[in-house]
């Protein structure tokens, strides 16, 4: 006999309460990078597998609010140590007032020292609020995060594993003078120079010397905010890594991230994806503007076992990439087929809006690093260790900023301007690090006929990429042209099986959020739907995380129409999530996500199954 539903709902509310995961020191396991959004500044939240915390860099004046704000909604309520990587505004402007906030913390406050000193108001502010816990920390110090992790300081007023670098009576001298960190974790290395700078515009090369001596890493955030005073050819050779964050602004009139610096990480040679907070300050039309990186739109998240790492961007989407210590399994022919691709948009120009999606149609996970896309005389390698998990799907775009390529969220973002589909009649090929052919499309002719503001669909990923396995798309995306870039096909066969959920909607105020839960592999089971202001770290019932948070968001939508009951026979629910027509909605949002269970007679009680992907839904007028 089962439990009848609103004593059910009553009994998981209290169960998954209790399991709720917070941040802190019981956590074990995974390290935590998180890039926090504040606009044109740096601050990087880390967290060890112990549950050490550190803060790097407190972004600008007025950013503390922010920052505090954001570690509260993560379950965060102090902090361990801080870092402040020099004493420029927009790097420690905002750290004297997370400590004013009450988040000094607890063991010590590192940064560069009183090496060449300054009066500047936000050096004499974060100085005196850090106080005695200031700390200036030898080439080789570290911070210990647990389980092996630990951050290192490997450059500090010039001076670095090897040597010193003279940077008084250079250009740009505070930045030169950075203290630059490594965090480690297993296999798994990350770099932190603040504003390290490298030879650009008469500054002093420190990074040049510092990234020799590192090698090759996993992932970095690009120093100076992609400016030309940082990341040498050099540099990047010595680090090459497999990801890049960058934290740049939107309105600060600095060009950042510089299309000289995106184009250095990401060429034809060497592609890598590139996320940064924002879409940057960008000029417009090109030559000034860049490209070559997707825009998160908010702070976004890297997790590491020490083997591997994912990415996590505010909207849920999640990248899976593995240190290039331990490459993953290298695509064959017809282990990747091209699902989906659009080559005239009409809801963007074609130098953004062109993409294509990849689907794993094997059941391991394939590595993508040395394989190549190529259109016509162009050939892009993938210089990443990018996982495409098995079933499902990454999306490559010739652009990553929302704003400008029909709203389509880029997995890996092609080098700027160096890469398209042709209208009319055309090809694009997937191919092995060798040059042997995974996949490929034609279109045009007697091909696949590439209408304009239409995506073409494969219908069946496991049959060859002929004219009849591909159809038009019907759902209309973004801007307005018709796709389904990153999820589910309409016109796939046989569908693919998993818990997802959906806005088919467009949220505005005074109307109603339809959302679609789809489980096909468990028709009639038990669900809970509900949304929260974030997603980190999550709740933990039975070990399957609900990618939600138990916060006061989440608590006010308890026993609202729709929270808990029963998927229909086909596996599916539509719920309709009022919004009310007040304007001061417009511009918010909340993540949302349900959980489906399964009575066990043994146990007499409701266990988890699965839980879906989280949806961001921002409300517009």
């Amino acid at each position: 006999m089962f439990v009848p539903l609103p004593r059910l709902a009553f009994a998981l509310l209290g169960v998954l309460l209790a399991q709720v995961v917070l941040v802190g020191r019981a956590v074990a396991q995974d390290l935590e990078i998180h890039v926090i959004d504040v606009d044109q500044g740096s601050c990087i939240y880390v967290q060890g597998p112990n549950g050490t915390r550190v803060l790097i860099d407190g972004g600008a004046p007025g950013f503390g609010p922010t920052i505090t704000s954001y570690l509260t909604s993560i379950g965060v309520t102090d902090l361990d140590y801080s870092i402040v990587s020099h004493y420029d505004a927009d790097h420690c402007g905002g750290t004297d007032e997370v400590f004013a906030a009450g988040w000094t913390p607890n063991v010590a406050a590192w940064d560069r020292g009183d090496f060449l000193p300054s009066t500047l108001t936000q050096e004499v502010q974060y100085k005196a609020a850090a106080g005695a816990l200031r700390v200036t920390p030898a080439v080789g110090a570290t911070i210990a995060l647990g389980g092996g992790a630990q951050i290192e300081c490997i450059a500090i007023n010039g001076q670095h594993a090897t040597g010193t670098v003279t940077v008084v009576g250079t250009s740009q001298e505070e930045n030169g003078l950075c203290l630059a960190v490594l965090v480690r974790h297993g296999d798994f290395e990350f770099y932190v120079g603040g504003d390290l700078t490298a030879g650009g515009n008469g500054t002093a090369d420190v990074e040049g010397p510092v990234s020799a001596n590192v090698g090759q890493i996993d992932a970095l955030v690009m120093s100076h905010h992609g400016s030309v005073t940082s990341s040498s050819t050099a540099a990047i050779a010595n680090f090459d890594p497999s990801f890049v964050a960058v934290s740049a602004g939107v309105g600060a009139g600095f060009g950042h991230p510089t299309k000289t610096i995106c184009n250095r990480f990401n060429s034809t040679t060497n592609c890598r994806p590139i996320l940064s907070t924002t879409r940057g300050n960008q000029g417009s039309p090109s030559p000034t503007q860049a490209g070559a990186f997707t825009s998160a739109d908010g702070t976004f998240v890297l997790a590491s076992d020490g083997v591997g790492f994912t990415v996590t961007t505010p909207t849920g989407l999640e990248t899976a990439y593995t240190c290039h210590e331990n490459p993953g399994t290298t695509p064959a022919a017809g282990d990747l087929v091209i699902s989906e691709f659009l080559v005239d948009p009409v809801g963007s120009s074609d130098d953004f809006g062109e993409w294509i999606e990849v689907t794993n149609t094997t059941g391991g996970d394939l590595d993508l690093f040395g394989c190549k896309v190529r259109s016509g005389a162009t050939t892009i390698n993938i210089d990443s260790h990018l996982l495409v998990r098995a079933g499902e799907y990454v999306v490559i775009g010739v652009d990553g900023v929302r704003q400008r390529n029909g709203n389509v969220l880029v997995d890996i973002c092609l080098p700027f301007e160096q890469f398209a589909l042709p209208n009319g009649t055309g090809w694009v090929e997937l191919l092995t690090p060798s040059f042997a052919s995974i996949d490929r499309v034609d279109w045009g002719g007697a091909n696949i006929s590439a209408d304009p503001g239409v995506a073409d669909e494969r219908i069946d990923r496991f049959a060859p990429s002929s004219v009849a396995n591909f159809t038009d798309a019907v759902t209309a995306w973004g801007t307005g042209d018709l796709g389904t870039p990153g999820v589910v096909n309409d016109a796939d066969v046989p569908p693919l099986v998993g818990t997802t959920l959906a806005l088919t909607t467009v949220p505005q105020i005074g109307t109603q959020a339809i959302f679609q839960l789809s489980s096909p592999q468990n028709p009639g089971q038990v669900y809970i739907f509900n949304l929260s202001s974030g997603i980190f770290p999550g709740i933990n019932y039975l070990g399957v995380t609900l990618p939600l948070n138990a916060d006061a968001v989440f608590l006010s939508y308890l026993f609202h129409p729709g929270w808990f009951g029963s998927l229909d026979f086909n596996g599916e629910r539509t719920i309709a999530v009022p919004i009310k027509n007040n304007p001061n909605l417009i511009g918010s949002g909340a993540f949302f996500a349900f959980m489906v269970l399964q009575f066990d007679f043994q146990l007499f009680a409701y266990l988890p199954i699965q839980a879906s992907n989280p949806v961001y839904m921002q409300i517009q007028g």
